[in-house]
C-alpha cells in the first residue's frame, strides 16, 4: 500500500506544478506532461547523436594510434623530412636506415646510399622548399605525391650543377649566362612516385621528378638560351 504524502509535501508538489505552469505559460496539467515527453524524446536523441560521436572518435583515435609502419605515414614523413633540404640529422639518416629497403631503387640509382645522394643535389641550391600539393593513388602498393620545388641558383650551385657555365669555352656567353642565372628562384613541377612492401614494411622504390625546363624557358626567354643546358 503506497504510504500517504504529507500535506507539506503536497503543498510542495501542488507549487512546484504550479511554477512550472506558469513558466511555460500552460493551461493544463497534462500540457506540462505532453512537454516533458517531448524534452525526454528530443534527450535521447541527443544521447544517442553523442554516443555515436564517441564511437566515431574512438574509431579515428585508434586508427591513428597504429604504428607508422604504412606507404602513407612513410610517405608523409619523407616530404617533411626533406621540405628544406638535407641537413643530415638523426631522423633523416634514421628514416632511411629503418623505412628503406636494403636493395631500394632511387631514379636509376639502388640502395639507401642513393637516396642520401637524391637529396645531397637539392644542397647545391640555395633555400631549397618542397611543398606536397596532393597524392594520388596508383594502385594498392604505391603513392604519387604530387610537388612544386622551388629553389634558389648560388654561386655554388653554377660550380656544381652547371659546371660548363664556369669553363674557359665559349667563356662569354657562359659568362652571360651564369649572370642572368645567379640569384634567380627556380619553380619546379613535379612528382615522387613511392613503392610499398606490405612484408617488410619498407620502401622498395622512390621515383622522383621535376620539370625544370619550363622555368628556365621563362628565365631565359628562349630554346636558344636553354641549349647550354640540355647539351651541355
Amino acid at each position: 500500500m503506497q504510504r500517504p504524502r504529507s500535506v507539506k509535501g503536497v503543498l510542495t508538489s501542488g507549487k512546484k506544478l504550479r511554477q512550472l505552469q506558469k513558466r511555460y505559460l500552460l493551461k493544463q496539467p497534462e500540457d506540462l506532461t505532453i512537454l516533458l515527453d517531448n524534452d525526454i524524446q528530443y534527450l535521447c536523441k541527443e544521447i544517442e547523436i553523442l554516443n555515436k560521436r564517441c564511437q566515431h572518435m574512438r574509431r579515428t583515435r585508434a586508427r591513428f594510434s597504429q604504428p607508422a609502419n604504412d606507404i602513407w605515414h612513410t610517405a608523409v614523413e619523407y616530404f617533411r623530412l626533406i621540405g628544406h633540404g638535407l641537413h643530415l640529422t638523426t631522423n633523416q639518416l634514421g628514416f632511411v636506415r629503418d623505412m628503406m629497403a636494403p636493395d631500394v631503387v632511387i631514379n636509376s640509382e639502388y640502395g639507401p646510399e642513393a637516396i642520401m645522394q637524391h637529396w645531397c643535389f637539392m644542397d647545391w641550391f640555395g633555400d631549397v622548399n618542397v611543398e606536397l600539393k596532393r597524392w594520388e593513388a596508383t594502385d594498392g602498393e604505391s603513392l604519387l605525391g604530387i610537388t612544386t620545388t622551388s629553389v634558389t641558383i648560388t654561386k655554388h650551385t653554377l660550380r656544381n650543377v652547371f659546371p660548363h657555365l664556369c669553363t674557359t669555352d665559349n667563356s662569354d656567353r657562359n659568362s652571360k649566362l651564369a649572370d642572368q642565372l645567379l640569384n634567380q628562384r627556380l619553380v619546379m613541377r613535379g612528382s615522387t612516385c613511392f613503392e610499398w612492401d606490405d612484408s617488410t614494411s619498407r620502401m622498395t622504390r622512390v621515383v622522383s621528378q621535376s620539370d625544370m625546363l619550363s622555368p628556365m624557358l621563362q628565365l631565359l626567354n628562349s630554346v636558344e638560351g636553354c641549349e647550354p643546358f640540355i647539351n651541355p
